[in-house]
């Protein structure tokens, strides 16, 4: 594995657990980790596998990495301060969510590059993959991984409400404040 086969994933990580505390959510923030897989997919993919077999292991590995961004973007709180600035909060579901896809990619290229690589050529062999589909695969796990992310995002972004002056919410990116739940009153996180 190359040094950028370490730290892309690593990157991927980062771009949630940096929000942990809440940050700043801008347009940048939404963008680089889309741009960041799309560079991959130009640097390593090198066609689109025709094959059904391909195809389907392409399919579901987009699915997969989908549906973890999603439900990583669903559990990401999104809120404006008083002050009128739009932040990100992870929560540690969202980096569960996350990181499964992104552990799940590192996990399958050390386990091919040390030693699984036979075992995931009999195994393509068997079941009609090419060794191709496979990097096309992985490639198209994160990519729709960070486009389910981003997806839930942008809207919820686009309608993030202020918080009222001195509601308890307005504290919400401060390091370990807790939220108390506000029962009879209109949640303005979104």
């Amino acid at each position: 594995m190359t040094a950028f086969d370490w730290v892309f994933p690593l990157l991927l990580v980062q771009s949630v657990v940096r929000q942990l505390r809440g940050k700043h959510l801008s347009a940048l923030a939404l963008a680089w980790p889309i741009g960041l897989v799309i560079w991959a997919a130009v640097t390593y993919v090198r066609g689109f596998p025709a094959k059904t077999p391909d195809v389907a292991l392409v399919a579901g590995c987009a699915v997969v990495g989908g549906a973890l961004g999603t439900l990583a973007g669903c559990s990401t709180h999104v809120y404006r301060r008083t002050d009128g600035r739009l932040m990100a909060r992870s929560t540690a579901t969202t980096v569960v969510y996350w990181t499964l896809g992104v552990i799940g990619r590192l996990v399958f290229a050390l386990y091919a590059t040390n030693g699984g690589g036979p075992a995931i050529g009999r195994f393509s062999a068997a079941n009609g993959l090419t060794l191709g589909a496979w990097t096309s695969a992985l490639t198209l796990m994160a990519l729709a991984e960070v486009t389910g992310r981003t997806a839930v995002l942008i809207p919820r972004a686009l309608h993030g409400r202020a918080v009222p002056v001195g509601s308890d919410l307005s504290l919400r990116d401060e390091p370990g404040h807790e939220i108390p739940e506000h029962r009879g009153q209109q949640r303005t996180v979104t």
